[in-house]
């Protein structure tokens, strides 16, 4: 019958409706792009991220990048950006330019400290749409930076300084000596090496570094380019892979030392010299954890209560190095996030980034199924409402069946009829 084929079809196009609307409200797709600058060590650079979508229009965003600071130094956001951090790590949120709008740009001013090729990328992404649904981010870009030597005439090719993530150089280091031995534990398989040139715009390569095996027949062979590009020098590492689970050293100040949390496997280095004013409202001390001394920066406390957590200098897994946060009663550690505050106050985050963004997909996902609920009371208030006007259009004349050529004229009677009523409110309202 074909009225009720009507209403059935009337419950299917809401339906359809509803659930195509929540597909495409919460399907929001974006991508995250950077330029890729070039520029000549000791001058500032821009860069600038883009946050791109096709199909929605963007509120904000909140984006978490890591860079090389031996490569490159942070200064600020620009030109409206809301950008904050240091040491390797930045924090870029809010609108930007382009709130509204399907692309939402962000500027960042850096400084090049060192020539070569680094690259800036994302650890952290969290994007929200006019309509504060989260976005899905199908792919993230990453800036890659070329910084020009300043001179291209030198032929220095020496090394400064040489630093050991996992044991420990023996002798002191001098430029003009280029073999060296170091020790290592049986779980070692790769060292993490920090170089330091006499030259800035000297380049070095590393070939070696990796499966180690037992014992002494391991080679790093670090190869230094003077800035001419001709002049080179090799320096060696020979190191020996011990079969026990002791490393040589091991219980010496810093060098060696490995901290373990539930988040991070992070190998204690050296303070960087200099570093003191990035941390006003702290004090270095040397700090006993799990029988190792380290050398860290703690809260100064004047009621001499115990500190619960200090700041440390480290390398991370991925040979990130960096300052690190360690929470003493519930043993983790997070990356430390420089934030510049009133006067020359420094902030200490440790938040973690993961968390967060899980805590707001769980809200957004809460919002899809509180539309979802309200979507279904529409859907069973149209359905009553159709049934409803069904059975009113029965009227007081009840037919058991008729053929879809009567069904058509009943439908059309009814048409007429209430548009003659309306054209008659009508003129009503005209007079």
């Amino acid at each position: 019958m074909k009225r009720y084929k009507k209403t059935f079809k009337l419950f299917l196009s809401t339906l359809t409706f509803i659930i195509a609307t929540t597909i495409v409200t919460f399907a929001g797709e974006a991508r995250i792009e950077f330029n890729d600058p070039q520029t000549t060590r000791g001058k500032t650079f821009d860069v600038v991220m883009k946050v791109k979508s096709k199909d929605v229009r963007l509120e904000s965003a909140e984006v978490t990048i890591t860079y090389d600071e031996k490569a490159i130094k942070f200064i600020s956001g620009t030109k409206g950006t809301t950008a904050e951090g240091g040491a390797g790590l930045v924090k870029i949120q809010g609108s930007g330019n382009g709130a509204k709008t399907k692309v939402l740009e962000y500027n960042m001013s850096f400084e090049a400290v060192k020539s070569g090729t680094t690259v800036i990328s994302i650890q952290d992404n969290w994007v929200k749409d006019v309509n504060d649904n989260s976005v899905n981010i199908t792919k993230t870009g990453t800036s890659k930076i070329n910084v020009r030597p300043a001179n291209t005439s030198s032929r220095n090719a020496n090394i400064k300084a040489i630093q050991i993530g996992r044991g420990e150089l023996q002798g002191t280091f001098d430029p003009t000596v280029t073999n060296y031995n170091v020790t290592v534990n049986s779980d070692v398989d790769r060292i993490a090496i920090d170089v330091e040139t006499e030259d800035p715009d000297a380049q070095y390569t590393e070939e070696g570094n990796g499966n180690f095996e037992i014992g002494a027949n391991n080679k790093v062979t670090l190869t230094v380019t003077a800035p001419n590009g001709v002049t080179k020098k090799v320096y060696t590492i020979n190191v020996n892979k011990l079969d026990t689970g002791i490393t040589a050293g091991e219980t010496e100040v810093v060098n060696g030392v490995r901290l373990t949390s539930k988040e991070y496997k992070v190998v204690v280095s050296n303070i960087p010299e200099g570093d003191d004013d990035k941390f006003i409202g702290y004090e270095r001390t040397t700090s006993i954890d799990k029988n190792n001394e380290i050398e860290a920066y703690v809260p100064i406390n004047k009621d001499g209560e115990v500190y619960e957590f200090y700041v440390f200098y480290g390398i991370d897994p991925n040979n990130n190095k960096g300052y690190f946060v360690r929470d003493i009663p519930n043993n983790t550690i997070q990356r430390y996030l420089e934030r510049p505050g009133s006067g020359n106050e420094q902030k200490l985050e440790t938040r973690n980034l993961e968390l967060e963004k899980q805590v707001k997909d769980l809200e957004s996902k809460s919002n899809i199924l509180i539309i979802i609920a309200i979507a279904s009371l529409i859907l069973c208030v149209i359905l009553v409402i159709a049934l409803i006007a069904k059975g009113m259009g029965r009227g007081s004349k009840q037919r058991d069946d008729f053929d879809d050529e009567d069904d058509d004229e009943y439908f059309s009677a009814h048409e007429s009829l209430i548009g003659e009523k309306i054209k008659k409110k009508m003129k009503k309202m005209m007079r």
